[in-house]
């Protein structure tokens, strides 16, 4: 089937005066599982499986897959428009890209802190140009894309999770001291279902709620998430111990926040949209693994 989308892609990178285009298989929670709405890999590619990276050039187009997808792929895409490679291929065909005087494209949203912090190292080796591409250039072609879907938001009661939420929250606080952060800014979704004690059906097969968590010293924790989807005995239990704002708020995340403390952040795991944005803010970045990964890991 032939692929007109790669062409009206490429058209586009032209228009913008783009040369190439990073395109990963994720969302801004950088899931490995992921809603309708953020599956843009497979809409340009017609690629579906759940791990594949692409970079498309105005000439050329590649995708890369691990040896689970290369069959997949070789049946989905279309190959007179986009070459297939391996996973591992990817880092050296991301230093061919950039070259002196190149523009390169990607959405800071849909890639995490390390990576892009790599990526600016690259391009200031190579006197290439970056492009944060905002609005997203596949969103802007993808004319029949899905409306983001939120469901009911539901308790996950302590005699299943064994610890109350306020506790973990208090061990988390305290792992953001012994550390000398101000706060920590959290968009593991696992994670924060996890901290909570929610769960929720967001994306399909996984009991996940879209939603961020802002925890500082200094006030209540921050929690993002779609509030009309909380019944009222679920919102007095959070509301107690935390404060609910929309998560159609979160790009304010940090906005009257005092200048100059320190945030954290997993830098693996969270899109580097928010670090730019405490950036923007005048606040410190750092890097600290997310605190509730060890404690999660462990059965009561």
């Amino acid at each position: 089937m032939k692929n007109l989308k790669i062409i009206k892609i490429q058209q586009k990178l032209i228009d913008n005066e783009i040369d190439s285009l990073i395109i990963n298989r994720t969302d801004e929670f950088l899931n490995e599982y992921i809603p309708p709405d953020a599956e843009r890999l497979y809409w340009a590619t017609n690629f579906s499986g759940s791990a594949g990276r692409a970079i498309i050039s105005q000439n050329t187009s590649t995708l890369f897959v691990d040896g689970r997808y290369t069959f997949q792929a070789n049946e989905q895409i279309d190959k007179n428009v986009i070459s297939l490679s391996h996973w591992n291929d990817y880092s050296q065909e991301l230093n061919k890209i950039f070259n002196k005087n190149k523009c390169i494209g990607l959405d800071p949203m849909l890639h995490s802190i390390e990576e892009v912090i790599k990526i600016i190292e690259l391009a200031k080796k190579n006197e290439t140009t970056l492009n944060f591409t905002s609005p997203n250039l596949i969103d802007e072609l993808w004319q029949d894309k899905p409306k983001r879907q939120y469901s009911i938001i539901f308790d996950h009661p302590v005699n299943y999770a064994g610890i109350d939420a306020l506790d973990k929250i208090d061990l988390f606080v305290e792992e953001l001291k012994n550390n000398n952060l101000d706060s920590y800014f959290l968009s593991s979704l696992d994670s924060i279902a996890w901290l909570l004690n929610i769960r929720a059906d967001d994306i399909l097969y996984t009991p996940l709620a879209f939603s961020y968590l802002f925890i500082s010293l200094e006030s209540k924790p921050v929690l993002y998430l779609s509030i009309e989807k909380l019944n009222d005995d679920l919102k007095n239990r959070l509301s107690n111990f935390l404060v609910l704002k929309p998560i159609e708020e979160i790009k304010d995340v940090f906005k009257n926040l005092t200048k100059n403390i320190q945030i954290g952040f997993d830098y693996k795991n969270t899109s580097y949209f928010f670090y730019q944005l405490a950036l923007n803010n005048k606040l410190i970045p750092a890097n600290l693994q997310n605190p509730c990964l060890i404690p999660k890991a462990i059965k009561k």
